[in-house]
């Protein structure tokens, strides 16, 4: 298994979050890259942050450049000198190996 330490924030002062995931051995980069990609968008969807409607905009494409320009999502392996402590709650199960 491959552990996989995810990360987003909100460009929102206390919105950065982390999240461990386990994922096979071959998966892809491009498949983490969809993950993180994901995870950072539905971690900034759950802050209201006054963009205007959808509807507003010329394109969808615009809007979503606009809305998501100041958001960022990366990932990175598991490494626990690196990532132990930085856990909110517990890594109970994520011991090395």
């Amino acid at each position: 298994m491959r552990k996989i330490v995810f990360f987003a924030h909100a460009n929102t002062v206390g919105t950065d979050t982390q999240e461990l995931v386990l994922f096979d051995d071959n998966v892809t980069i491009k498949e983490l890259d969809e993950y993180a990609q994901e995870f950072g968008m539905e971690h900034a969807n759950a802050y209201d942050r006054g963009f205007d409607e959808e509807d507003e905009y010329e394109d969808e494409d615009a809007y979503y450049d606009d809305y998501y320009a100041q958001c960022g999502w990366w990932w990175e392996d598991y490494d626990p000198a690196k990532h132990n402590g930085g856990f909110c709650g517990t890594t109970e199960g994520y011991e090395e190996d």
